[in-house]
């Protein structure tokens, strides 16, 4: 039951880092965007273009 328990939970963080890389990466383009309606729940309803990323080092402000 252990080994079910913490296979559940490694799946689970993978998952979480993933959604978190397509949200840093992909929600900061509208090019991205373009075409993928079932990523717009991660932008909270702002859309592509009120969406800047984490890093901020990219040079677009």
């Amino acid at each position: 039951m252990l080994a079910l328990i913490l296979t559940v939970l490694y799946m689970l963080s993978l998952v979480g880092v993933a959604v978190d890389l397509v949200a840093w990466k992909c929600l900061a383009s509208p090019h991205c965007l373009a075409g993928r309606a079932w990523l717009s729940w991660l932008g909270g309803g702002r859309g592509a273009g009120g969406f800047r990323g984490r890093c901020g080092a990219s040079g677009s402000g």
